[in-house]
């Protein structure tokens, strides 16, 4: 995945200084672009799927939410179904 986010300019492996056996991933310019795009994108999704409920019940719906997260231990930041991507070798 990192090879391809690298082949798109997005981000760059870097050495790195404490470790010399791992890289650093640092996002470039297009990649801090394409965070944003896609953290706009996440928010209209966000407003439109909670259009008509007033703040106390989406605080209540996202409260619900993370009961289910936890119950199903899920790890906060990662779709759970990042196991099933799958990045064709080019």
């Amino acid at each position: 995945m990192i090879d391809a986010l690298e082949e798109r300019a997005l981000v760059i492996r870097e050495a790195n200084a404490q470790d010399r056996r791992i890289y650093s991933l640092r996002l470039t310019d297009a990649g801090e672009e394409s965070l944003r795009g896609i953290g706009e994108v996440a928010r209209a999704h966000n407003e439109a799927i909670c259009f008509g409920l007033d703040p106390a019940e989406r605080a209540g719906l996202a409260g619900l939410l993370q009961r289910i997260a936890d119950r199903h231990e899920l790890t906060p930041g990662v779709h759970p179904g990042y196991k099933d991507l799958r990045v064709a070798p080019k």
